[in-house]
């Protein structure tokens, strides 16, 4: 768990105000879906074999007996949402988007944390066309483009289908078991529960066993094969760079063909995968609905942000705020809230210092603020209703009264 410090907000902000930029011009509407959902729901629709669900999910058993989890993903809690509010019935397919807070008990490393933040894209039913598979990866690789994030790697995939996977896992078992004795702990395991997640182990012992692995792509059934070419063909005509990898394969049990994760080479490459996601024709079925087309994707904003301090990318510039108001005593302290409202209820910037600071150490503060103008307020201002206006840049100031400070402030602003 981690907090998210003063500091690090524009960051924050930054991540959300392009997120929220790219759903409105690809026209996703955004979801939310409660943080605590049936065990049950991702048991199902994410596999209770995967590491998400066996190892990493906290779980919350009731009073009255019903076992919850934090929700450690959500396009199962998307795809029961689209179920229970019967969205197939609207308009096809449905786009959607959102934003939110996941729960995983995962070694925290750089960019990942146990609670973390998480924003996806999800289209739902309608035709089974690989244009939209490509335009999935196309919202995600403008995210990155459009937060600076450079040096990025796109990876693609086909995990096929019921048809031609099954023979794909035979064969894949096949070959890890003459090396049982060889390869980790958890290979093991999988070999028996999860074969596809043999090729996503890490550990060195795997390594060379991995290298030998069957290729996936000889195994395709002709549906899935021509799905994958029509894929890379919609990413060939968007200029969105790519390289296949038959290896790569994402540690969700509901995914099916196309499958694609970005990655950053140099700094900030140590977080791993950034965006991930893929095809999920069968998770609408899964979790009682008909067999429903359907493709998504989701990227953690600490990822995201991680890459972005390392990258030493640039945040755009906000509008400084202009106005510094000072006072100098304890009446003036009091009357200057009603002048800090005013100023604020026309839409003026203003900071103020209400402490017990000197004048000294408030010109200072408006310096590091970057205001250029001070609105000095003290006992005799107050007596004569007037204000110190002072150009913080040249240091020439002028007394204005306070009937005529909104005008003079907004003219001086718009001049400046």
């Amino acid at each position: 768990m981690h907090d998210v410090l003063p500091a690090d907000q524009p960051w924050w902000d930054r991540v959300s105000r392009v997120v929220r930029d790219l759903a409105d011009f690809y026209n996703f509407g955004r979801i939310e879906t409660p943080i605590l959902e049936s065990a049950a729901l991702f048991e199902r629709g994410v596999g209770q074999d995967t590491d998400m669900v066996s190892k990493e999910m906290y779980f919350v058993k009731t009073k009255g007996g019903d076992v919850l989890a934090l929700r450690p993903e959500n396009t199962a809690s998307v795809v029961r949402a689209y179920l229970e509010h019967h969205l197939s019935r609207v308009s096809q397919p449905q786009r959607l988007w959102y934003q939110g807070l996941f729960f995983r008990h995962e070694n925290p490393q750089a960019g990942r944390f146990r609670q973390f933040s998480q924003v996806g894209f999800e289209i739902i039913g309608g035709a089974n066309d690989p244009i939209y598979d490509a335009q999935i990866v196309m919202v995600f690789s403008r995210l990155l483009e459009e937060l600076k994030i450079r040096n990025t790697v796109l990876k693609v995939n086909s995990i096929g289908c019921r048809v031609c996977r099954p023979l794909y896992k035979r064969q894949l078992q096949a070959h890890y078991k003459r090396y049982e004795k060889k390869i980790c702990a958890d290979c093991v395991y999988r070999l028996k529960t999860n074969p596809l997640r043999l090729l996503d182990c890490k550990d060195e012992a795997c390594k060379g066993i991995k290298e030998k692995a069957p290729n996936f792509f000889d195994k395709l059934c002709v549906t899935c094969s021509n799905h994958l070419k029509t894929v890379l063909e919609y990413l060939d005509e968007l200029a969105v760079s790519y390289a296949l990898d038959n290896q790569l394969v994402r540690g969700i049990d509901y995914y099916s063909r196309t499958v694609f994760e970005f990655f950053v080479e140099g700094p900030g490459s140590e977080v791993g995968a950034l965006p991930g996601g893929g095809r999920y024709d069968y998770l609408v079925e899964t979790l009682g609905g008909r067999m429903t087309p359907a493709v998504g994707g989701a990227c953690g904003i600490e990822r995201l942000i991680h890459v972005m301090k390392a990258q030493e990318v640039k945040l755009p510039q906000k509008n400084q705020k202009k106005v510094f108001l000072i006072h100098v005593g304890e009446q003036a302290k009091k009357k200057s809230l009603r002048i800090i409202e005013s100023l604020r209820s026309a839409g003026i910037p203003v900071v103020e210092s209400l402490g017990r600071e000197s004048l000294k150490a408030q010109l200072k503060m408006a310096d590091r603020e970057g205001a250029e103008l001070a609105l000095i307020f003290g006992q005799r201002e107050i007596f004569e209703e007037n204000i110190i206006v002072r150009n913080l840049k040249n240091s020439l100031q002028e007394t204005v009264a306070l009937d005529k400070l909104v005008e003079e402030i907004k003219r001086r602003l718009r001049n400046s």
